[in-house]
């Protein structure tokens, strides 16, 4: 496990507050709704080509230490929209069933370790864009954006975001959740993703809905953001943002997508999430 240091840094009017490890969660979160502003642009990732896979014997992840003040808490929460219409293609797969599962397993590997990719060294982000290339071409769904495959509860393996979106919390990283519902979006929201701690101790919910673009690409509109400790709402906040996430790979159980990083850095940020 990484070692945290004993006391956190959360900047405020002029003078900078400490926080004891016992009070830590709570003031995270009490903290957070004087500081939510819209976030600034995440760092950007652009996609590999395709090329030979990296085993995860050769590629090991090395963790370090970050620690950051609760002004970057809400860092990166919202993917932002790059409304730049991209072309889309047909693939045809050309890739193994046998080598689907093996990709599958070696970006997981990979990836763990890694919080959500947070503290992936260089050779790990290269290792897993080049296989999630590669498993992009035996995309077997060819509307992913209205596939019935999308429904359901899915659980962030990695992202290159390093933010919120990935879990990050001030200096903890938690774990990310994706609530999606395809069916009777009228009654409920489309989309819910969870960012949790401490078992769930602290929770941050982001809602959404989404208008379809293209087969590959939906325009989603982000409604609110709540946190709760042990289960009272501590912070809530109306949003008013919007982000284009475009999708590449769709299996019952996998998927990949790419969020862009903010209005003004189109350039975008990897998600592989798995059931």
């Amino acid at each position: 496990a990484t070692l945290l240091p004993s006391r956190y840094p959360i900047p405020s009017t002029g003078t900078d507050l400490w926080i004891s490890p016992m009070r830590r969660p709570i003031s995270i979160v009490l903290s957070a709704a004087a500081l939510l502003s819209p976030p600034p642009a995440a760092s950007a990732f652009i996609p590999r080509a395709a090329g030979p896979a990296f085993s995860a014997q050769s590629l090991r992840p090395r963790a370090t230490t970050t620690e950051l003040g609760i002004g970057r808490l809400f860092e990166n929460f919202l993917p932002g929209g790059n409304n730049k219409p991209t072309e889309t293609s047909t693939r045809v797969p050309s890739v193994s069933p046998e080598r689907v599962l093996e990709i599958k397993s070696e970006i997981k590997d990979l990836a763990a370790g890694t919080s959500n990719g947070c503290t992936a060294s260089e050779e790990v982000r290269d290792g897993i864009a080049a296989l999630a290339s590669e498993l992009e071409g035996a995309n077997p769904t060819p509307d992913l954006s209205t596939s019935p495959r999308m429904d359901g509860s899915w659980k962030l393996t990695y992202s290159t975001n390093g933010g919120t979106s990935a879990g990050k919390l001030g200096p903890f990283v938690g774990e990310v959740e994706q609530l999606i519902r395809i069916e009777g979006r009228e009654d409920s929201p489309d989309y819910i993703n969870y960012v949790r701690l401490g078992g769930g101790a602290v929770e941050g919910a982001l809602t959404a809905t989404w208008d379809v673009l293209a087969e590959d690409k939906w325009r989603v509109k982000f409604g609110s953001v709540t946190f709760r400790v042990l289960g009272v709402p501590l912070v809530e906040k109306e949003l008013g943002a919007e982000g284009i996430w475009r999708m590449t790979y769709l299996d019952e159980d996998f998927r990949i997508l790419y969020a862009a990083g903010g209005v003004n850095v189109p350039k975008e940020n990897i998600y592989i999430l798995a059931k």
